[in-house]
Parts: structure tokens; C-alpha cells; sequence
């Protein structure tokens, strides 16, 4: 009755144990037929950590080597302690526990004894991410016994999925193999071969994967493994990992995969299945244009389910990005009041300013900002762009924007401040900081202050980042040098600017002016044949 009791209990979730217990009680008392006390009291405190309750059920294991040392029920209810203690997360107990359960273990222990033992240690050692010990523990079992009840081939299997989640793809392609190999009938066996169609394409042979997944669905109709390759060959068709130009969106296409998805979803009993089923639909529907329909359908999903579940977790990260990527879409001036509205109803479901993989979202709401009048609010959006971002484009972007909106506004000091450090910041590309450089140079030169754009271009020959057009910029500095007082510096900077700018029509007014000033400087330092020279060359060529 106690049994009975306590798998009703189990099966509705009910947490009150009184009556179970009750039970459980009057058997210690006088136990069933064929039943010892000591399996009395494993039964009880088997069924309350199952209810949640494992302090109490393992203080209970705990007391039957005390108790009743001679019955058989001792060394299951050390191994059930220690499963108790790792399904909690706590690998160091279950490990002590382990450890003084093998030192009772030898070759007259039972079989079943030590098939247990191996078992729960290759689920330890699966859990520390030790696949090597592991894989050995399991192994270990199957050649001791092909016919153990307590699922051995599920353990391999999940050392199999185990490797292949990891990464290891060639050490888990060999598991599978080993899996169908000794477990030919197992009804996972066509999800053993999904596995190794999705090996093949993590391997990079995306040609085999494809071919093998249609495979899978054409030689297990119905099946988990069929409905399992046939989402995954909808990814490829719709998302294919190689980045090549993924299949044109037919409405016909998409109608066809989102029905298709739909009945998986409600038709496949394996949960884990349904609601990748469910996901990949979802994304279909946007790709579709049906945006709203994909929210619509993920309120409703999220109000079965736990939130927290990882189930629930993946919604909520779904129905972020559909909304990012509607927001993204919407990226005219323009649409910059849809994109606000839009953001106002979801913003507590939208992740914040701080998150690296909002960067995006953030731009498009600080240009939208921007354009409603927001410049405040559009000014702190790109700078949490700037300071959260890791995308080397969307950086480039977000300070290129930056730049042009104190231009806009006026702050040309603050703009030429914010060329100026980047021009400088040696983590940016010599590309970079010679773009940079460039608008500092001409920004200093449009607000008409030599000294600004002397000391502009003489960073930039200094930093060893290449000039865009040699000859006028050193021809430039060198003259705004002269200007200042430095003819040493300023004469030097046009000499080398001569070779760069000789023979160049386009460049024949600034030629002139170069030779001027280099007979003048010359005629200052007592050159005059130096000056005669260089003016005789500037009548030659430039006689206007």
C-alpha cells in the first residue's frame, strides 16, 4: 500500500507524503511477504528524495547500515545517497561515497552489485566532463553484461550525445558507431544515425550530412530520428551554416515548412524534439513577414510552460530577436517612430544597453532617437554602443555616427577631441587611424585654425600611419610650419613634399607655392642661388 500510495503521489506532484509514509511505517513493523526491513526503509527514503525531500531521504539511507547491516539493501541504499548527492550538483560527496563503496567491491561481489557501481561513476564522471573515465566506466558494464536492465545502452548513447554536445565529434561518431554495433534493435538507433549525419557536417562535409539526414527520414517514417533530421534539413535549407546563399523564399516554400513544423510539434511525444520544432517554426513565421504571428504564438507558448526552464529561456531570446530584427528592418528616418513604439511595448522582454548583442538594437533606436528630437537620450544609447559593443563593423559605425553628430551640432572642438584619440588608439587598424586622421586634418583645416591643423598633421607624419596624399599633406605642413616660426621644420616637410607633387598638373598652384616659399627660406639663409633656382623653376611651371 505504501508503494502504491507513493506512485500515485509521484505520478500528480503531490508533496504531501503523510499517508505514503504512513504506510511505510506499519510495513516496518511487520514487512510484506518476501520483503526484509531493511528494504522497507530503502523503499522510504528512495520515495522522499524522489519528493524533493532528499535531506530526510538520505538521512534515512543513511541509518539502514545501522540499523540492519546483514540486509542486502545496504550497498543500494550507499549508491542511492550518492545519486542523490549528484543529481544536487555536489560531485565531491558523491565521489567520497563512491570511493568507500569500491573498496567493498571485489569479483565475488554480485554482478549486479558492481553493474550499479559502474553505471552511477560513469554518470559522476560524465557530469565532471571526464568522457575518457567515463566512456570506460560504460564500457566496463557492457562487458560485464549486454542484458542489464538498468539501460546501459542509454548510458552510452548519452556519452555519445555527451561528446558530440562538447565537440568532440570524431571521438562521438565513434561511440555511435559502437552503439548501433551492439544495440542494432534500440529504438534509438535511427537518432544514433541522425548524430552521425550531423557529425558529417560539423566535420565540414555539409554534401553528406544532407544526404545522410534524408536518409534518416526516409528510413524512419514517423520516428523521432525522422522528425529530428527533417528540422535540421529545414535549417540548412533556410539557414545553411556555410553562409552560401540560402534558399529563396518561396511563400509556397515557407507555407509548406511552417505546416510541416506545426505537425511535429504536436504530433512528437519526445518534448525536447516538439519544441525545437516549435522554435524553428517560429523563426519561419518572421521570415515569412508574419512577425506578429511568431509573438502572438510565443505568449501563448510562454504561458504553458515554466519560465525558467531552458525551454522558456530560448523563447524569451527568440522573442528578442525577432523583435531586434523588426527594428533593425525598420532602419529609414522615416520609420524612426514605429521603431519607438515598437521598442516601448517590448522593452522589458528586449535585453539591456549593457548586453554586448543588443549593440545593434541600440544604434537603430539612437538614430531613431535622433531624428524624433531625442538627441539626449540618442547620445547615451551610442555611447552604451561604444562602451558595451564587440562587433569591430558596428564600432566603426557607431564612431563614424558620433563624429558626425557633434559636427551636426556644432561641437567641432569635441569632434576633433574624438578624431584626435582615435586617430591615435593603436588597437584600431592602420586603415582606421588613417580614416580618422584624415577628417581630423580637414575638420581643423574647415575650422580655419592653422595651429590646430599643423599639430593634426604633424601626429599624423609622426605615427608612422601611411598619408592619403603625401605631397599635399607635407607640402601643407610644411608651409603651416613656416607660418609658425620652425622654417627648419616647415623647409624639410617641403622638400619632401617636392618629389610627390612634381610632374602633376592637378597639383601645379600648390607646386608654385612650395617653390616660393622654399627660394624664400633660402634667400633668408643667405642662398640666393638657392633662391634664383627654386623661383626660375616656379616661373617654368607655373607662370600664372
Amino acid at each position: 500500500m505504501a508503494r502504491i500510495h507513493s506512485r500515485k503521489a509521484l505520478e500528480k506532484g503531490i508533496r504531501d507524503f503523510r499517508e505514503p509514509l504512513a504506510y511505510f511505517r506499519k510495513a516496518e513493523e511487520v514487512p510484506p511477504l518476501g520483503w526484509d526491513k531493511g528494504e522497507v526503509l530503502f523503499r522510504e527514503g528512495q520515495y522522499l528524495i524522489r519528493q524533493r525531500f532528499g535531506a530526510e531521504g538520505r538521512g534515512l539511507l543513511s541509518r539502514l547500515p545501522v540499523r540492519f547491516p546483514d540486509s542486502p539493501w545496504v550497498f543500494r541504499a550507499s549508491l542511492a545517497i550518492a545519486d542523490s548527492w549528484r543529481e544536487r550538483g555536489n560531485l565531491e560527496r558523491a565521489d567520497r561515497i563512491l570511493e568507500e563503496i569500491r573498496t567493498r567491491l571485489n569479483a565475488a561481489s554480485p554482478l549486479d552489485d558492481r553493474l550499479r557501481y559502474l553505471y552511477l561513476r560513469g554518470h559522476v564522471l560524465l557530469d565532471r566532463g571526464n568522457l575518457p573515465e567515463a566512456e570506460s566506466a560504460f564500457l566496463s558494464a557492457l562487458a560485464l553484461s549486454k542484458r542489464y536492465p538498468y539501460h546501459h545502452p542509454g548510458a552510452l548513447f548519452l556519452l555519445a550525445r555527451t561528446s558530440f554536445a562538447l565537440g568532440h565529434y570524431r571521438r562521438s561518431a565513434a561511440l555511435f558507431r559502437r552503439f548501433s554495433r551492439l544495440f542494432p534493435s534500440d529504438p534509438r538507433s535511427g537518432e544514433s544515425e541522425y548524430y552521425l549525419a550531423r557529425i558529417s557536417g560539423r566535420l565540414g562535409y555539409l554534401s553528406h550530412e544532407e544526404a545522410r539526414l534524408r536518409e534518416v527520414v526516409a528510413d524512419n517514417p514517423g520516428s523521432p530520428a525522422s522528425h529530428l533530421a527533417r528540422i535540421e534539413l529545414l535549417k540548412l535549407v533556410f539557414f545553411p551554416p556555410d553562409r552560401r546563399e540560402a534558399s529563396r523564399d518561396l511563400p509556397e516554400l515557407l507555407a509548406r515548412s511552417i505546416r510541416e513544423l506545426r505537425r511535429i510539434a504536436l504530433e512528437e511525444r519526445n518534448q525536447r524534439i516538439s519544441e525545437e520544432a516549435s522554435l524553428l517554426r517560429l523563426r519561419l513565421m518572421d521570415r515569412a513577414g508574419d512577425w506578429k504571428g511568431a509573438l502572438r504564438e510565443i505568449s501563448l507558448l510562454e504561458g504553458r510552460i515554466d519560465p525558467g526552464s531552458r525551454f522558456g529561456m530560448r523563447l524569451r531570446k527568440l522573442e528578442a530577436s525577432l523583435v531586434m530584427n523588426r527594428i533593425e528592418k525598420l532602419a529609414h528616418p522615416l520609420e524612426a517612430k514605429r521603431i519607438l513604439a515598437l521598442y516601448r511595448s517590448y522593452r522589458y522582454r528586449l535585453p539591456k544597453d549593457s548586453d554586448p548583442e543588443a549593440a545593434s538594437l541600440f544604434l537603430s533606436l539612437a538614430r531613431a532617437n535622433r531624428k524624433a528630437g531625442g538627441k539626449e537620450r540618442a547620445g547615451r544609447e551610442l555611447h552604451a554602443v561604444l562602451a558595451h559593443s564587440r562587433d569591430p563593423a558596428l564600432l566603426d559605425t557607431a564612431r563614424a555616427l558620433r563624429y558626425r553628430w557633434l559636427v551636426e551640432d556644432g561641437q567641432r572642438s569635441q569632434a576633433l577631441l574624438w578624431a584626435n584619440s582615435l586617430s591615435g588608439d593603436a588597437s584600431l587598424s592602420p586603415a582606421e587611424r588613417k580614416g580618422w586622421f584624415e577628417k581630423a586634418a580637414d575638420l581643423a583645416r574647415e575650422m580655419k585654425s592653422p595651429d590646430l591643423e599643423r599639430q593634426a598633421l604633424s601626429r599624423w607624419d609622426k605615427s608612422g600611419v601611411g598619408l592619403d596624399h603625401p605631397g599635399e599633406r607635407l607640402a601643407r605642413l610644411g608651409l603651416l610650419e613656416i607660418r609658425s616660426g620652425n622654417p627648419d621644420k616647415g623647409r624639410a616637410n617641403l622638400l619632401r613634399a617636392l618629389p610627390e607633387i612634381e610632374g602633376r598638373p592637378k597639383e601645379r598652384l600648390l607646386l608654385g607655392r612650395v617653390l616660393f616659399r622654399l627660394g624664400q627660406n633660402s634667400l633668408l639663409r643667405g642662398d640666393r642661388t638657392g633662391s634664383r633656382r627654386y623661383w626660375q623653376e616656379m616661373l617654368g611651371c607655373c607662370p600664372s
